[in-house]
């Protein structure tokens, strides 16, 4: 938990965290899971991963830290607002990103695990492609 303006937040990224019914949606995925899908899964996390480290090198102005392991990924941003307003141009371009909790500067990028390795990478030009618009329009946050 995090407090600000004297309210409680939880870190929690899924609110269905514990719903019986999403307990035997995850029951039944790992029923499916075979080797192949496992060594894809471990092949596009580090696709995901190298490619927001490249943000990182590429944006130091904006992320400031990029952490995770696999196909969950967070990428911390300069300050909550600038989190809030990637999200909102995130969505414009296309992305869906799970929003920043409220004063969070952290974007969480959670692809499916099922998710091909060029549609990662399109995800994560699509997150690029925010940060170079800033920069073209020389936009101080």
């Amino acid at each position: 938990y995090f407090e600000q303006g004297g309210k409680r937040y939880s870190h929690t990224l899924d609110p269905q965290a514990g719903n019986p019914v999403i307990c035997a949606a995850g029951h039944a995925l790992l029923e499916q899971l075979t080797p192949i899908m496992l060594e894809h899964v471990v092949d596009a996390g580090h696709v995901l991963g190298d490619m927001c480290e490249e943000l990182l090198a590429q944006f130091p102005e904006w992320v400031k830290a990029v952490r995770g392991i696999g196909m969950l990924r967070t990428v911390e941003l300069a300050d909550a607002d600038t989190a809030a307003r990637f999200h909102r141009e995130a969505l414009g371009h296309g992305l869906l990103l799970a929003p920043p909790s409220p004063g969070s500067p952290v974007i969480t990028a959670s692809p499916p695990l099922i998710m091909a390795e060029t549609e990662v990478r399109r995800g994560v030009d699509l997150m690029a492609a925010v940060f170079l618009e800033w920069s073209d329009r020389s936009v101080c946050l």
